[in-house]
């Protein structure tokens, strides 16, 4: 799947690690980050799109904001991504 946009990668460990220091002590002992990463990436695309999509057809993105809003809304739905999919990996 082509990444709309990629979550910086040091952010997303970061952010990983202050949601939960155990979770992703589990995912570097399985080799796991990468795929975890990836997955989050995903996800975060998706949401983006999506969000969008519903700003552009509801005439609500301004040029000013965009970038701005933009990366806000990266920060949000990469939390909405760690939170969704660790019960998934944790299975692994």
């Amino acid at each position: 799947m082509e990444k709309f946009h990629n979550i910086d990668k040091s952010f997303f460990l970061h952010r990983l690690e202050e949601s939960n220091k155990n979770f992703l002590s589990y995912l570097d002992e399985r080799k796991m980050v990468e795929v975890f990463y990836d997955k989050c990436c995903d996800y975060v695309s998706q949401e983006l799109k999506l969000h969008l999509r519903i700003d552009a057809f509801n005439n609500s993105i301004s040029d000013d904001n965009y970038i701005n809003d933009v990366e806000e809304l990266k920060v949000v739905y990469l939390n909405k991504a760690i939170k969704k999919l660790e019960p998934f990996f944790f299975t692994l």
